[in-house]
């Protein structure tokens, strides 16, 4: 049974921004299509968890090839952690994520494969995947 029971999106329409549209069905091809719809146009965020107040999520921002992906939880061990790539963290590209425009660094921005690897550990597990590289914020 994989821990994620909710996805949802964001919308852009023009000066109207929508937080989140909730995915209806939630499957492994659900997450995929959803973060295939990220183009950092219309639709910058996706956001996957569980049910309850207190369980991890995970937050993708982005689209079109490149996305920062950014681990949450609360409780004991509460905190956020950034999935991060071999980029150089001096430098940094603009992205819209959420619906704003920023700068982020290279070493938190993450292309396809990486994004979807976390992503899909995620929904079967909760947890960050140990077979990338995470940074606590």
């Amino acid at each position: 049974m994989p821990y994620v029971k909710k996805i949802s999106i964001d919308q852009l329409d023009g000066m109207t921004y929508t937080p989140a549209c909730d995915v209806v069905e939630v499957t492994l091809a659900s997450l995929r299509a959803t973060l295939g719809r990220l183009d950092g146009k219309v639709h910058t965020m996706a956001v996957l968890g569980g049910v309850g107040e207190d369980w991890p999520k995970l937050t993708i921002g982005g689209g079109g090839g490149t996305y920062i992906v950014m681990y949450t939880r609360n409780g004991p061990d509460a905190g956020w952690w950034d999935l991060v790539s071999d980029g150089k963290p001096d430098a940094t590209r603009s992205l819209v994520v959420g619906g704003q425009e920023g700068d982020y660094p290279l070493n938190l921005l993450n292309g396809s494969d990486a994004t979807f690897r976390a992503a899909a550990h995620f929904f079967e597990t909760g947890e960050m995947s140990a077979g990338l590289t995470w940074q606590k914020g």
